[in-house]
């Protein structure tokens, strides 16, 4: 369902601040020197002659370029090569120096962490410091796909990090597959992503940090089963405010759906299996806490399904008396969309594809069959049937199937009552 900051320095992930490179500054009185660069090589090849541009070391270089945005180019290919422009690289580095004159700013990040603590402690300049450096590490706002390198991108575009990834994403559309969330309480959002591969089977949720550095994956290297692959997340509210993930785990050969909640570190937490396929999570919230849109299909009756799932504690007798109430994931009630004429005369499933939670309605989209032909179900809080649309390319595929003798008669109000007839809602007790 549906589901920045820069000027002088950025902190390394474990050690002191890392000062942009400056040129050495020149006396009043001496002439000119001739532009940088002169009759040297338009391309830099390599990270040593990067470095040697910079005057820094090869290790340093490639730290400006992972959080800095250093201008640095590859070739194509799993090994490409890395070169750069040095007209390029050289206006990077003349954006990024100090700007107040007398040096004063780099000084002080080059000081020790001693001296960090004690300017922030004591003097005021602490403050303007701690805030220079905190605002030149921006947070992720974006991911993209560039072939199989997810690149992490700060509010105005500029790559923080890349990561690679094989096989190739399944499709160009990762827009519903990643979100950003302080799963530690630490005021700083970690990047959560689905990578599916190829063929649809393997699919594992990524949990990287600020830095792009993996903090756990689901389902670990030895899963609790090879067929089993993630296929939809989505945060949960947790009751001390911080966001639990609620990870859907299909398993292809079994037809069935285990829906997992996962802590911050990304433990399970709680389980709940299903038979069915539903590869579609949302989440909400009534006037009895957070609840779990699961959709999808179920296939041993053949059509569209949506579960409504909740937390509730476990029975008495299935917990020890000492203990708390450990929750559960319950299945509190069940939506069955019936299928239309047309897709029980092609033979085919029709399944939920789309939720969309509000204030007073759950709008539920059902693909009767392919190239857009739907039908759109409004429900209020308690899941009832409020009303229906259907989609033009819908009434398309009636009409040509009617012409073609497969069908007895085109769409009609005869079909619109039957689907309103034929919706049913199961509660569980």
């Amino acid at each position: 369902m549906r589901s920045g900051r820069f000027i002088a320095a950025m902190a390394e992930p474990g050690g002191g601040a890392v000062p942009p490179p400056r040129p050495p500054s020149g006396n009043s009185g001496e002439a000119p020197p001739p532009p940088e660069g002169a009759g040297e090589a338009a391309e830099l090849h390599g990270w040593k002659e990067i470095a040697a541009a910079l005057n820094t070391n090869v290790r340093t270089a490639q730290k400006y370029e992972r959080y800095h945005g250093l201008p640095v180019r590859r070739m194509p290919g799993k090994r490409g090569r890395v070169y750069a422009l040095r007209e390029e690289i050289l206006a990077w580095r003349d954006k990024r120096q100090p700007r107040n004159g007398d040096g004063l700013l780099a000084q002080i990040l080059e000081w020790p962490r001693a001296a960090w603590a004690a300017v922030a402690g004591g003097l005021a300049v602490g403050g303007l410091v701690v805030s220079v450096v905190l605002s030149n590490h921006p947070p992720v706002a974006s991911l993209r796909w560039n072939g199989p390198v997810l690149e992490a991108l700060d509010e105005r575009g500029r790559t923080l990090w890349t990561r690679a990834f094989s096989p190739l994403p399944a499709g160009p559309d990762q827009r519903r597959n990643w979100t950003l969330a302080d799963l530690a309480g630490e005021g700083r959002p970690s990047v959560l992503f689905l990578h599916q591969p190829a063929g649809g089977r393997g699919g594992r949720l990524y949990c990287l940090d600020s830095n792009g550095e993996l903090v756990w994956a689901y389902p670990p290297e030895a899963g609790p089963r090879p067929g089993s692959s993630a296929r939809a997340f989505v945060l949960l509210p947790a009751a001390d405010g911080r966001p639990q993930v609620a990870l859907a785990l299909v398993d292809e050969d079994e037809a069935a759906t285990r829906i997992r909640l996962l802590d911050a570190g990304g433990r399970e937490t709680v389980s709940l299996l299903r038979q069915g396929v539903f590869d579609l999570l949302a989440a909400g919230r009534d006037a009895a806490g957070a609840f779990l849109i699961a959709g999808g299909f179920d296939r041993g009756r053949r059509q569209a399904a949506l579960l409504k799932i909740v937390l509730r504690a476990a029975a008495p007798a299935a917990r020890p008396a000492e203990s708390g109430p450990p929750p559960v994931l319950a299945v509190q009630a069940e939506v069955r969309f019936p299928r239309t004429r047309l897709n029980r005369r092609l033979d085919l499933f029709n399944r939920v594809t789309a939720v969309r939670i509000e204030d007073e309605w759950i709008t539920v989209r059902v693909r009767e069959s392919a190239a857009g032909a739907w039908v759109e179900y409004r429900l209020g809080p308690d899941l009832q049937l409020r009303g229906l649309a259907v989609s033009d390319a819908l009434k398309r595929a009636f009409r040509k199937e009617f012409a073609r003798g497969v069908l007895r008669r085109d769409w009609s109000d005869q079909d619109e009552a039957a689907l309103l007839e034929a919706f049913a809602v199961v509660r569980t007790p």
